[in-house]
């Protein structure tokens, strides 16, 4: 928590103000509501930039979300070799500062995310169907039991590319098949994108996204859960009424939900109405995230706006998405949604079953702490402490490991 003193002589008076920083969303989350606050980041920015890295770790995030380390295009450029030098040295940072991944992504049908081996046009279908299986597999099973989360499929619904004149719809089934093969522990995740959900495309998405998760579940596919991608337009207004209902959709069938890739790039040039009207979008996002117990993981797509990819991504006619500034100085959006996140009422996400299996591979220690070898969460007998199972290893959300 950030303290500003303000002074006014005659006479003297002492006036506190506080200012939202992004530990107070990490600590309040965590503690009290049980969620996990985090970023996307990459090991580039983490090893080359110190201010960066300093920041990253001030804000006591929980999860991260490698922007490109584990994808395609940075795992194997060229065909048979395969560099996971940047992915390892930020699990391992992970692993040293306690903090979960979502790994990001294994099968995205954007063929300017693909390297250029493979959407070589001498490649027949039979060609790229193995090398896209092989791929899968080698990936899984290298960072199996290192990860909180797979995206399997990132932006499945309205793909075009390679896979999608490969496979047809198939890639998703196949693509969730050969991962769950290789690992049973780790949650899978279908990850899309359906902005502010105003346009009819937007809606057609969610209601596409969950047919095809629908049936991944009626053909005894493994998949866990449902990721909102969340790259919204201030501009516009959000469709509260939709998400919700569809928030509601996905939770029936049993899925946890993530907000993934959270952030609201403003037309240029920036003024302070339009941060305004920013901020007002990340507390509607905030009230949307804890209206809904199967809501657990809120990522935002980068903390500060000097890396953000958006101004390139938008051609220079959007800015300033996220919630610090390119000084690192907080912005009104991360005031309101710590504030909404405080004074929101929410349901508890940690509503536990525990099986008979559980109990077996259970054991209380001190203050009724629960270590358990199970991927779920686990809710201590005095309701205080509880755990978030990461592979085989359990970690308090304290950030304090217990092996």
């Amino acid at each position: 928590m950030k303290i500003l003193l303000l002074f006014l002589l005659q006479p003297v008076f002492l006036l506190t103000l506080y200012a939202a920083d992004l530990e107070d969303i990490s600590v309040f989350l965590t503690t009290k509501s049980f969620k996990h606050f985090g970023t996307a980041t990459s090991w580039y920015l983490i090893k080359n930039d110190s201010i960066y890295r300093k920041n990253l770790s001030n804000a006591k995030f929980s999860i991260v979300t490698p922007s490109y380390d584990m994808k395609f295009l940075s795992i194997q450029k060229t065909r048979g070799n395969y560099t996971f030098e940047n992915a390892d040295s930020l699990v391992d940072f992970c692993r040293i500062n306690n903090l979960l991944i979502r790994g990001h992504n294994l099968a995205w049908s954007n063929d300017q995310t693909l390297p250029d081996w493979i959407l070589d046009s001498t490649l027949d279908n039979a060609t790229v169907s193995k090398e896209f299986k092989n791929y899968i597999i080698t990936v899984a099973q290298h960072f199996k039991d290192k990860l909180y989360c797979w995206d399997v499929v990132n932006e499945a619904t309205y793909a075009k590319g390679l896979y999608v004149k490969v496979f047809g719809e198939s890639f998703i089934d196949s693509a969730f098949t050969w991962v769950s093969s290789v690992d049973s522990r780790t949650k899978l995740f279908y990850n899309e994108s359906f902005g502010n959900c105003i346009e009819d495309w937007q809606k057609n998405s969610l209601e596409k996204a969950y047919k095809n998760i629908k049936r991944l579940k009626d053909n005894n596919i493994k998949v866990d859960g449902i990721g909102f991608e969340m790259h919204l337009d201030p501009s516009k207004p959000l469709n509260v009424e939709v998400i919700s209902s569809y928030l509601k959709k996905f939770s029936d069938l049993n899925l946890e939900i993530h907000f993934t890739e959270v952030d609201a790039a403003i037309d240029t040039p920036i003024t302070s109405v339009k941060l305004k009207q920013q901020a007002a979008l990340y507390s509607d996002v905030a009230k949307l995230f804890l209206s809904n117990h199967s809501c657990k993981v809120f990522v935002v797509w980068g903390f500060t706006d000097k890396y953000s990819s958006s101004p390139v991504y938008h051609n220079f006619t959007k800015n300033s998405p996220c919630l610090l500034d390119t000084n690192y100085k907080a912005k009104p959006a991360l005031d309101s949604l710590y504030n909404t996140l405080k004074k929101t009422p929410h349901i508890n996400n940690l509503q536990v079953e525990i099986d008979d299996a559980d109990q077996r591979n259970t054991k209380n220690t001190e203050q009724n702490k629960l270590i358990i070898n199970n991927h779920k969460y686990i809710q201590s007998q005095n309701g205080t402490f509880f755990y978030q199972v990461n592979g085989r290893k359990a970690v308090p959300f304290s950030r304090k490991r217990i092996d």
